[in-house]
């Protein structure tokens, strides 16, 4: 029984479960958790002299995965960024807003607590490179042209009265790496990148949905003109905000008017705010707010060539080894996983680790050849189970 890969393969787990709970992706934060826990149980079994060391990780992911599991036992990350009122305090004297003034972004991606509401930002150890991502020639390439570009040369676009920045759709199906498409483009260009969770914007409360985005636009006004910067503004599942409006949706009777009136502020006292909107039902979005987009750019799902790729690069991030990988044909997987997102191909590649982890650490031995565990997990996600 290898030690040290159980112990590497329970904190592998147990870092994309953070990372994923982080994101607001509670199911995969729950699963990994999981897998975490059952590595340090394996761990406990491996070196008795150290169970008290690892029972105590054990019952940690356990408890995380309980939590995230049972919405009311305590609150989720995701939840706790919904916008809430500022407690009462007293009025700030000269020394205070000096202090207030000097506020860095607190470490781990947030941002300092203007009004009531907490401003969310990637993490400045997160970089993210285009390199990284496979595939999506068409998309980088519009990226560039119509945001990355500009901004470097800001001068000559003016020129042509091209102003740099402006709204940007991502669309596509889920799991394409919108997400992740976003956070290269902030790399790229070196801005902050601030992430708005939309559905915690939603409030069933008649007005309140439009507060919360009004509280969000105005701290991310608030931080550019304090911190002098431009930021990206990625509006994550934007249509829980923007979808069409109609007689019988009262959060999107509410919700789109005041979604416009702060994208029409662009043109004034907004214009070094840059917004990156995604969503994966364009076709869903009110046409008024389509319009105020005028650049959009196609997420699509992964070709066979690229998904090929991506399963090599996922099976060697997740540390298995050049021998079990070798054991693998992956034009065969790629081929068998036609119409999946690199979403569905983590998440195979996450099974065949436990698998994996289970064979080495004793726990239950593996009777097929490789190929046939990793066609059969390719199944069992195309089919739901």
């Amino acid at each position: 029984m290898n030690i040290e890969f159980i112990i590497v393969a329970a904190e592998t787990f147990s870092a994309k479960a953070k990372r994923a709970e982080e994101e607001g992706r509670l199911s995969f934060a729950i699963e990994n958790y999981r897998l975490a826990a059952a590595q340090y149980r394996a761990a406990m079994r491996a070196v008795p002299e150290r169970s008290g060391h690892f029972a105590a990780l054990a019952a940690a992911c356990e408890e995380s995965a309980a939590r995230l599991g049972c919405p009311d036992a305590a609150p989720s990350a995701a939840k706790e960024q919904k916008p809430r009122p500022a407690p009462a305090a007293p009025a700030p004297s000269g020394k205070d807003e000096q202090e207030k003034e000097k506020r860095p972004v607190r470490p781990g991606g947030s941002a300092p607590d203007y009004s009531g509401y907490e401003l969310d930002f990637a993490s400045p150890n997160e970089k993210v490179s285009f390199d990284d991502i496979i595939g999506l020639e068409s998309a980088k390439t519009a990226i560039h042209r119509k945001l990355i570009y500009p901004l470097a040369n800001p001068e000559t676009y003016r020129r042509y009265h091209l102003k740099p920045g402006g709204n940007i759709l991502l669309e596509g199906p889920p799991g394409t790496g919108k997400t992740t498409f976003a956070k290269a483009a902030a790399c790229e260009v070196g801005l902050p990148f601030i992430i708005a969770d939309c559905n915690a914007l939603v409030d069933c409360y008649i007005g309140n949905t439009g507060k919360n985005i009004d509280k969000l636009f105005a701290e991310v006004r608030r931080f550019v003109s304090e911190q002098k910067t431009a930021v990206i503004l990625f509006c994550d599942e934007f249509d829980a905000i923007a979808k069409a409006r109609s007689s019988d949706d009262k959060t999107a009777a509410e919700a789109v008017p005041t979604l416009i009136r702060q994208l029409d502020g662009f043109d004034t006292d907004n214009a070094n705010i840059i917004i990156l909107a995604a969503t994966n039902l364009k076709s869903k979005l009110d046409p008024a707010i389509v319009s105020r987009f005028g650049n959009s750019i196609y997420i699509p799902l992964p070709d066979e060539n690229a998904r090929r790729l991506i399963f090599e690069s996922k099976l060697r991030k997740c540390g298995i080894s050049e021998a079990d990988i070798a054991a693998l044909d992956l034009a065969e997987a790629a081929r068998c996983s036609d119409g999946m997102s690199g979403r569905d191909i983590n998440h195979i590649v996450t099974d065949l680790s436990a698998v994996l982890a289970e064979r080495d650490s004793g726990i239950t031995p593996v009777n097929e050849p490789l190929q046939d565990v990793l066609l059969r997990l390719i199944r069992q996600k195309r089919d739901g189970d």
